[in-house]
């Protein structure tokens, strides 16, 4: 009879001890629920702050190279008149030495506009691809999952396209350096 008692005695007690762990982690369970939604709620709430090249302020300007005065420059500045101070030191009159450098600055403002938009489009490929790859890094959904494959082609499909951009980028460039208007 003792027997018998010390077995129901021990079933009970294993008995209560499961159903005790089993609250514990169910409680556990509705607190880390609880502290996603909390966690997703606070993301929400604060955007994330973007730097633009204002933002950064005239201090991000990359340095240029000091240029030497021409002759003609140098002499203007000493006071000195050469023959031919009319003309510039390539056999042009001043006026369309003036509209030649205006030329030149407008064929450079333009070329940082281009430049400025392929790296633009850079950047927004980047983030596509980067945001999609970081879905399909998500495997909770599974391996195999139907939604999977669209993703991969849309995925490639981004890549190809960023690689574009990232070669016009770099054609823009090599253009600026052969026409000197970094």
């Amino acid at each position: 009879m003792r027997v018998v008692h010390a077995v129901a005695l021990t079933a009970g007690s294993l008995l209560l001890a499961s159903f005790a762990s089993a609250q514990g982690i169910g409680d556990a369970a509705a607190q880390q629920k609880a502290k996603k939604k909390q966690a997703q709620a606070q993301s929400q709430a604060k955007p994330a702050k973007v730097y633009t090249e204002t933002d950064l302020g005239a201090g991000s300007v990359a340095p240029t190279q000091p240029t030497l005065p021409t002759d003609a420059e140098a002499a203007a500045k000493a006071g000195e008149k050469k023959p031919g101070d009319a003309e510039a030191a390539d056999g042009k009159p001043a006026g369309e030495q003036k509209s030649a450098e205006e030329a030149q600055k407008a064929q450079a403002d333009a070329w940082r506009k281009k430049m400025d938009q392929a790296r633009k489009e850079v950047d927004a490929y980047q983030d596509v691809v980067n945001k999609v790859q970081l879905d399909l890094n998500d495997m909770s959904g599974g391996a195999y999952s139907a939604s999977r494959a669209p993703k991969i082609a849309f995925l490639e499909e981004q890549k190809q396209k960023l690689a574009a951009a990232q070669a016009q980028v770099a054609s823009l460039e090599e253009e600026g350096r052969r026409s000197g208007y970094r």
